[in-house]
């Protein structure tokens, strides 16, 4: 099955599932040179392995393809910039500062990938970062006409998750140090104060901050720290942020490990969902970059891997990022 912006790749569990469907037919005897096609064992299994291999298939869809509704996507294949957008009309990333690197193996599929990991200021930019107007850059990030976004990523986690200590790090940022500052999206890791209403500092959050907005503009989900999307040192995950648009709307976020027996994003929950439209609205100047805040000369890069970054001018469905079924 083909879907708009994806390249599907088949869960290959359902290849094993064909082996054990058919291994539990009749055995094979000296005078049996092939199956008992009259045995109603026989078809039970047959019927069984084409239902799995054809209905019951799930499947990580990326690395993505440009939809209509992309509006930049950036591969991080490069292993030098220029770092192109795939997106029509999209903004290409020219300036690599600090320890960034690109060239780094990515989870398999993927290519090479990000790490901004390390020294302050490291990040992945249109332009150089420089503090004042010089560094901000024209961008279309939501609708123009509802404020709706969507903003992906997949990551590898490359700090101890449970531990205190580790400071906030940023996945996407249209941030300033003045001017247009219209939103960050980041990781807050145990013992960093997000500053959102219901903050839970014990806990992994994923945080949204409109900092140009009026509160509601600071909205947190918490990290699963069990279950099948428990966060993990050394494990890659697909992370999305998504909102309804409207001049007030719903702000999700998604953590989900990049596993072929996902069949859609893994939505969390927060203390709240509520947000107000970004400022500016979808369109501004600001200092983006990949992997860090353009505000200020002393932020530590992402500790760990940044891959794959989608942003859309909708709101996706859960069944429309990186997993599908």
């Amino acid at each position: 099955m083909s879907i708009p912006g994806r390249s599907p790749q088949p869960y290959k569990g359902a290849q094993q599932s064909v082996i054990t469907a058919f291994l539990n037919l009749e055995p094979m005897t000296p005078r049996k040179t092939h199956k008992n096609v009259h045995s109603r064992k026989y078809w039970l299994g047959f019927a069984a392995a084409f239902l799995t291999c054809f209905c019951a298939r799930a499947f990580i869809v990326g690395p993505y393809t440009a939809d209509t509704n992309t509006l930049h996507l950036w591969h991080l294949d490069e292993t030098a910039v220029p770092v192109l957008d795939s997106a029509d009309g999209g903004t290409n990333l020219t300036a690599i500062h600090g320890s960034a690197s690109l060239g780094n193996a990515s989870i398999t599929g993927f290519g090479n990938c990000l790490s901004t990991a390390g020294s302050g200021q490291s990040y992945l930019a249109p332009l150089v970062w420089t503090g004042n107007t010089a560094d901000d850059v024209r961008i279309v990030y939501a609708d123009t006409n509802t404020g709706a976004f969507t903003y992906e990523a997949i990551i590898l986690i490359n700090f101890d998750p449970t531990a205190s200590g580790s400071p906030a790090m940023y996945i996407l940022t249209c941030e300033n140090g003045s001017g247009d500052r219209p939103w960050q999206w980041g990781l807050f890791p145990k013992g960093v104060a997000s500053g959102a209403t219901g903050d839970d500092t014990t806990r992994v959050r994923l945080r949204f901050f409109a900092g140009g907005s009026a509160a509601p503009n600071n909205i947190i989900v918490f990290v699963p720290s069990t279950g099948p999307d428990a966060v993990a040192q050394g494990s890659w995950y697909h992370v999305a942020v998504t909102f309804s648009g409207g001049a007030s709307g719903t702000l999700k976020q998604y953590w989900t490990l990049m596993d072929t027996n996902r069949g859609q994003a893994s939505l969390q929950s927060g203390p709240s969902t509520a947000m107000n439209a970004l400022v500016p609205k979808a369109t501004g100047s600001p200092a983006f970059q990949i992997g860090n805040v353009g505000r200020n000369s002393t932020t530590l890069g992402f500790n760990g891997l940044i891959d794959e970054v989608r942003m859309s001018n909708i709101e996706r469905a859960a069944t429309n990022m990186m997993f599908y079924s």
